[in-house]
């Protein structure tokens, strides 16, 4: 099976008592992908003893493989290669990436320079994701209050933005692959593109979790929702067999992603998973 983890799972992963005996059962029966996502908030904790360790953890989970991609560099990836018809998409990180790579090589040059680099570069993507729902939230809000009912839950608007086919297309998908491959996707074929490049699907429907959670939703709106890092592991899903998290709030977000675009991936919390592993050991 392919395992990922979400950064909340790495660390308690990594405080568990049981730790050693967790990774080497793990990786001795799987595969583990470790994304660029957990490098990055591995680099980005502020105690320097417990980033180089996190860090050490994650390249043994590795087994050797580079990290998976960012995921909206993954999800324009997965638009060329389908585009261009390639017989597998390569997920690893490029070129472009190979600092986070060097970071699990040598841990000890993510140092607290790198560390308060990384910080900025977060603080600008949180703020561009809650600027956009701030912005967004009136004009849904304005329609709630003139007649329009609003969805109490999810995955109700959620499958609707995907039956919506016309608007999906037009509206999001295809300008987004012109931009990426110079060319329109016929809409007859954009079916078949969530289905042989996940990727796309996976990163559309963490943005529609985040549309739902923060801009229409009447109630239990805001901070107490998944974030942009969180959702953006659902890019991921569509390839992993189990995404283990410790994150109540990625778990209940991801969960439902994975059963409308990825059935197979089953996204679990880490107490049980621990459960289960140790009873097998």
């Amino acid at each position: 099976m392919v395992f990922l983890f979400d950064t909340s799972g790495v660390n308690r992963l990594h405080d568990d008592p049981a730790s050693e005996a967790i990774v080497a059962g793990l990786i001795g029966t799987n595969t583990v992908r470790v994304s660029a996502l957990n490098v990055v908030e591995a680099a980005r904790t502020p105690d320097p003893g417990r980033r180089l360790s996190l860090l050490r953890l994650l390249k043994r989970m590795t087994g050797g493989d580079r990290p998976l991609e960012m995921p909206n560099t993954l999800a324009r990836r997965a638009m060329t290669a389908y585009s261009r018809r390639l017989p597998c998409l390569d997920s690893s990180i490029d070129a472009e990436a190979d600092v986070l790579w060097g970071m699990l090589v040598d841990p000890s040059v993510a140092d607290d320079e790198t560390r308060r680099a990384l910080d900025a570069g977060q603080e600008k993507l949180e703020s561009e994701f809650l600027g956009c729902h701030q912005r967004a939230r009136p004009h849904f809000q304005d329609l709630f209050r003139n007649g329009v009912l609003a969805p109490r839950r999810a995955a109700a608007p959620i499958r609707h933005f995907m039956r919506s086919t016309q608007f999906l297309h037009e509206d999001v998908v295809n300008p987004i692959y012109r931009q990426q491959t110079g060319a329109d996707l016929p809409a007859s074929e954009m079916d078949e593109m969530f289905h042989v490049a996940p990727e796309v699907a996976g990163f559309l429907l963490g943005w529609a979790h985040s549309i739902h959670q923060r801009s229409i939703a009447l109630e239990g709106f805001g901070s107490r929702n998944a974030g942009i890092v969180d959702l953006w592991f659902a890019t991921y899903l569509g390839r992993v067999d189990r995404f283990i998290t410790a994150d109540r709030r990625q778990y209940r977000a991801l969960r439902l992603v994975a059963r409308i675009m990825a059935p197979r991936c089953g996204v679990v919390r880490f107490c049980r998973f621990r459960r289960r592993l140790l009873g097998n050991l």
